[in-house]
């Protein structure tokens, strides 16, 4: 039988596997967009990447946190140095995900809305938000092998 611990962490893992490889995937996939220029695919991969960032991204976020409140109460506790790594890192990703990804991605869905997509504003626009994604991609990774390798446990 499998007890609360390690079930919670199977909860933990899972979230995290989708969310940051749905992240890394949306990246690759805006830019791959990006560099083929056709303004509808720039169109809709924009609100895809709208649509998905409080749907998907958001709630894994919200469900690897309170895995990770729970493991950390059951196990290492909150003082362990990797622990407190982790928490750093979905912060980080929090304000990126939030100031940066979403404000400018609203934006970016804005400026298509008045302007259309075919221009280099938005252009420029979908490149930063490729940045800000492959930025936080890294944030992200930095945690996993945090989580992994557990320094100073």
């Amino acid at each position: 039988m499998y007890d609360a611990y390690h079930i919670l962490l199977l909860i933990h893992i899972a979230a995290v596997i989708l969310w940051v490889g749905g992240g890394l995937m949306m990246s690759m996939l805006a830019e791959q967009v990006r560099r083929a220029g056709n303004p509808q695919e720039i169109a809709a991969t924009v609100d895809r990447m709208d649509w998905f960032g409080p749907r998907f991204y958001s709630p894994l976020a919200v469900v690897t946190l309170l895995a990770g409140i729970g493991l950390a109460q059951m196990g290492p506790g909150f003082a362990a140095p990797w622990v407190g790594i982790g928490f750093l890192a979905l912060i980080i990703s929090g304000a990126i995900s939030g100031a940066v990804l979403a404000r400018n991605g609203k934006k970016l869905k804005a400026l298509i809305a008045s302007t259309g997509a075919n221009t280099a504003e938005v252009q420029a626009g979908l490149a930063g938000l490729v940045t800000w994604s492959r930025i936080n991609a890294i944030v992200l990774f930095i945690a996993v092998v945090d989580m992994v390798l557990k320094p100073g446990a």
